[in-house]
Parts: C-alpha cells; structure tokens; sequence
C-alpha cells in the first residue's frame, strides 16, 4: 500500500491506488467484469491509521457495520476535459501531491506546488472545486480517492450510462461508511464496511446496476482500460496516466 493513497487511506496511507486516501473498489488487476468498489486506487488517507494504534491498540470502535442513509440518493457530475497539464506537471502534481500525503499535506509541499502560479491550472483540475477532477479528496481531505467513474466517462462513448452507475455504487458504499471516521475507526474498518454494503440493501441494487452498465469494463477491448490499473504497473504510471486523461495535454 503506498499509506498516501493506495487503496486506502487516512492517516495518508498509500495502497495500490488510493493514496493516502485509498480508493474504493479493488482495481489492481484487469478484470471482465466491473470490480466491485470503484475499480480504481485504493482510497489513501495520510490522517487516519490504516490498522492499529503504536501502542498496538485498536483505534476507535471494535468494527464499523455499515449504516446506508435512510435518504441516500446518488448524485453525478460528469467531468470535462481540460489540457491544463503539461506532461512534466503531471509527473510533478504526483511528486508532490499524491505520492505520500502522509508528508506532503503536513508539510505543506502540495499545497505550494498548487499555489505556484505556473501550477494553478493543473492544481485547479487536478483537484477541481466540485469534485469532479482526477483525484477527489474527502472528510476535510483525511482521505482521496481516483475518480474511477469520471475516467470511465471521458473514455467512453455518451450515452451509455456506465460512468453514473458506476459512481452510483461507489457513493453508496462510502457513505454509508463514512460515519467511521467520526467513531475513531481505522481506515482498514473504513475499507471492510465498504465490502460488507456492496451486497446489502439499496446499496447492493446501485452495484447490480452497475454490473449490468459496465459489462467487461477492463477487458482487452475497453476504452475505458487506462483507467485502471494493472498489477505490474507503478502507481505513479497509473495515477499520472488518469490524471492526464481529464487534465493532461
């Protein structure tokens, strides 16, 4: 894991592609059918343990079961596309930004980087306002993951429906496990809340529909390919490729 973004997160811990804020879904292999979280990076985080505490206690509650919103209703944005990036600020947005936010956000380096007026385009797509740029940060970024479904959506043909149901089921899985963090829990909890309400409820029905979009979503033939990440590809590979696809020249 790469404890600043990984496949997880808080307390910026990188796994394969969420950096210090993880991602979602589990995407580190191909696959023909849709993964199960958002497919992309591991959510990271650089604030929040990923398992347990120095002294070797466990951090917040024993486990955190999943807690779907009476009132979830998914919301979608779909991104643009943006040639705000040279292909040297890509690879410096990652040096900088994403590699390990367990530095880089304490420290202040990325928020320099993107203060640079050289950088504020990039910066300013990279991590857009709204949330729909490449790399989404949350809960006051304590965690970020890759924004899976936006990739999907700027490589597929309009119409199709995919991006949104593939969003759809991501949201509902990370808001009915968001309460976590407020209880002190660990990222890893934070993480296995998310596997256990993909088959539960309303939240199962969004990753049936998604399932049902998105077939053979990273086989050989997809467009949307590139937005995943293969197990013998660098993070750095993977995360500077998605972020160029919304941002880069």
């Amino acid at each position: 894991m790469l404890k600043a973004f990984a496949t997880s997160t808080l307390a910026l811990a990188t796994c394969a592609v969420v950096f210090v804020a993880c991602s979602d879904k589990n995407e580190s292999e191909f696959q023909d059918q849709p993964p199960l979280f958002d497919g992309g990076p591991d959510q990271i985080s650089a604030l929040v343990p990923d398992s347990n505490l120095p002294d070797g206690k466990e951090a917040g509650p024993e486990s955190c079961p999943p807690a779907i919103p009476s009132d979830f209703n998914p919301t979608w944005t779909a991104p643009t596309k943006s040639a705000a990036c040279s292909t040297e600020q890509l690879g410096e947005y990652f040096d900088n930004c994403i590699a390990d936010p367990s530095k880089t956000e304490p420290s202040g380096e990325c928020a320099t980087w993107k203060a640079a007026a050289a950088n504020d385009a990039c910066g300013k797509c990279a991590e857009a306002a709204d949330n729909t740029g490449p790399i989404q940060w949350y809960q006051s970024r304590t965690f970020f993951t890759l924004n899976v479904a936006g990739c999907i959506s700027l490589t597929q043909p309009p119409g199709g429906g995919c991006a949104e149901a593939y969003n759809a089921a991501v949201q509902c899985s990370r808001e009915s496990c968001n309460f976590c963090f407020g209880l002190g829990g660990t990222f890893d909890q934070f993480r296995t809340c998310q596997g256990q309400v993909q088959t539960q409820g309303i939240c199962k029905s969004y990753e049936t529909a998604q399932s049902s979009a998105c077939p053979s979503l990273t086989s050989s033939t997809s467009p949307s390919l590139p937005c995943f990440k293969t197990s013998a590809e660098s993070a750095q590979a993977h995360f500077t490729r998605v972020v160029g696809i919304f941002c880069g020249p």
